[in-house]
């Protein structure tokens, strides 16, 4: 269903149609120094990856769906239901949205919702899995019943609002067609972020092995007991592609930014006196016998060493490959990059990669440089830094002619590895 006005001929809201080869503009924005970026790589760093302890006392969920589905998402909505009750312990509840008066009884659903939790330690999860529809000439953000011409629809961008000034920190995660029309970086106060099937202006698959949420729940259960971010959820989403039908997207709704919302279970409550004895030989209990999470074996998902221990949460070594554009003949000076990297590194992080993989002189210097997907999900929307796509591996173009490549590699402790070759 598409809700563009075909007299629209503005192009507002539609895909840009400049070439992507052959761009009509090429004097860029430029950084005015490298120490600019490298500040901006730290503090990306420093909140991507999630901290030792949980910072919420209670995190409650939202799960969306509407009454009259024919998709079927019933089967993955109660799967994901059951991991962030049984693996995460969360507080989770599950809310059809009414063919009739669905605008009304959403919005009165999502207001009693953020007005039960006042306090900004606490996390609400929202998520929404159904039909999205395109609304091109507004960018408005459109869920429906079903995909005919008469289904009923919420304008959710309409909505989004009572999230976006809620108190607790929020995460929006959203299934459907054209989810991304609910980036917005208008939230105020705490944390508020999202994490998208698709783009603006792509469709996505209904329900199965390909689906977005299938992937979520078996990252969801990858992660184990291990805190981790949304961001680095969305990296390790990202590195599923393959099964994909489009990239997922992250976007910060926090106009002021702030760390990544983290993930983990919360702690088993304490047994009361009374059961002490009973709980003696338990697994995972607080008798210091076992180190066992106590999480139930359909949603006790695999979890591999190196996956534990990679700061990144990604598979396969995937990046964000960055152009960077400085002002002037910027030299790259390795033992600046050192210091600077190094000086703000998260102490608990295992190890984050950090690869030059070009630099360039013209009338500027332009870094071609490689991120980790969550540090880049962190970094600030600047005109100097953009995009170039998402790599895996080393740089293969070179066979046998001399190259030099600087690897620098954060571990614990703060040591670092500097590689030429």
């Amino acid at each position: 269903m598409d809700y563009s006005d075909p007299q629209n001929d503005s192009g507002i809201g539609e895909e840009d149609s400049v070439s992507s080869l052959h761009p009509d503009k090429y004097d860029h924005e430029h950084i005015s120094r490298l120490e600019v970026f490298t500040d901006d790589l730290q503090k990306a760093i420093s909140s991507s990856f999630p901290r030792l302890a949980t910072p919420y006392t209670s995190v409650h969920v939202l799960l969306l769906r509407w009454a009259e589905d024919d998709l079927n998402v019933s089967d993955e909505l109660n799967t994901l239901k059951r991991v962030f009750e049984n693996q995460f312990r969360f507080a989770t509840e599950q809310w059809d949205i009414p063919s009739q008066n669905s605008t009304r009884a959403l919005q009165t659903k999502l207001y009693d919702f953020q007005d039960a939790h006042q306090n900004e330690n606490e996390l609400l999860i929202v998520y929404y899995g159904g039909h999205g529809d395109a609304d091109r000439r507004r960018g408005r953000s459109i869920w429906a019943a079903y995909n005919r011409a008469d289904s009923p629809t919420v304008t959710w961008s309409s909505l989004q609002h009572l999230l976006e000034n809620a108190v607790p920190h929020v995460l929006l995660i959203l299934d459907c067609c054209y989810a991304a029309n609910a980036a917005r970086d208008t939230a105020v106060g705490t944390t508020k972020e999202l994490l998208a099937a698709c783009g603006r202006e792509n469709p996505t698959t209904g329900v199965g092995y390909r689906s977005f949420t299938s992937a979520l729940i078996e990252e969801l259960q990858a992660f184990g007991a291990a805190p981790f971010t949304t961001a680095m959820l969305h990296g390790r989403l990202v590195t599923m592609r393959w099964r994909l039908a489009f990239t997922p997207i992250y976007a910060l709704l926090s106009e002021h930014g702030g760390d990544s919302i983290q993930l983990c279970p919360l702690p088993l409550p304490l047994p009361l006196p009374t059961q002490a004895v009973q709980l003696q030989n338990v697994p995972g209990s607080f008798d210091g016998s076992s180190t066992s999470t106590n999480l139930p074996s359909e949603v006790d998902g695999p979890l591999s060493t190196s996956r534990r221990q990679s700061a990144s949460g990604t598979a396969a070594d995937t990046r964000v490959l960055l152009a960077v554009s400085i002002a002037g003949d910027a030299t790259l000076d390795v033992s600046q990059w050192k210091q600077w990297l190094v000086s703000q590194a998260p102490f608990d992080v295992t190890s984050v990669e950090v690869k030059v993989e070009a630099v360039f002189q013209s009338h500027s210097t332009m870094l071609v440089t490689s991120v980790p997907i969550p540090a880049w999900d962190e970094l600030p929307d600047r005109a100097a830094y953009r995009f170039v796509g998402f790599v895996k591996g080393e740089n293969g173009v070179w066979s046998g002619a001399p190259k030099l490549k600087i690897q620098l590699k954060i571990q614990r402790y703060l040591s670092i590895q500097l590689c030429e070759f």
